[in-house]
C-alpha cells in the first residue's frame, strides 16, 4: 500500500492500530511478569516479533526519497517522523529475547516516539 496515497484520516487509523497492538503488547508483558504463564510468553514473543518487523519494514519505505510523506501535511509528517523514531529508538530488545522490564521498556518507547509528534 502506497502510503502518499492515504487521506489524513487513514494514516491517524494507521497510527491507532499500532498504538493499540502495542498497548495490548505492554498490558501482555505486564501480566507475563506477574505470572510467567508459558502460553501468553509465547504469544508475546510472536506479537513482538511481528509488530517490530512491521515498523521495520514501514520505516525501511519511508526512507526511500521517493516513498517520503513528510511533505503531503502535518499528520502524515508526523506519523513518517514517528514511524522512523519507534523504529530506531523503540523494540531495541532482540526478537527472541528475555520477556522482562526492558522490553516493556522497548515497546513503552516505541509507543512514545510513535505518538510523540502528533
Amino acid at each position: 500500500m502506497e502510503l502518499k496515497y492515504l487521506t489524513e484520516d487513514e494514516i491517524f487509523e494507521r497510527k491507532e492500530m499500532y498504538l493499540k497492538r502495542l498497548n495490548y503488547l505492554m498490558r501482555n508483558i505486564s501480566d507475563y511478569l506477574e505470572t510467567h504463564d508459558s502460553a501468553l510468553g509465547y504469544r508475546i514473543s510472536e506479537e513482538y516479533r511481528a509488530i517490530k518487523e512491521d515498523i521495520r519494514d514501514e520505516a525501511k519505505y519511508l526512507d526511500c526519497k521517493k516513498n517520503d510523506i513528510s511533505r503531503i501535511s502535518k499528520i502524515h509528517q508526523a506519523y513518517s517522523s514517528g514511524i522512523r523514531g519507534a523504529s530506531a529508538f523503540g523494540l531495541t530488545v532482540r526478537s527472541n529475547g528475555k520477556i522482562d522490564q526492558r522490553m516493556f521498556s522497548a515497546v513503552e518507547e516505541a509507543h512514545y516516539r510513535l505518538n510523540k509528534f502528533f
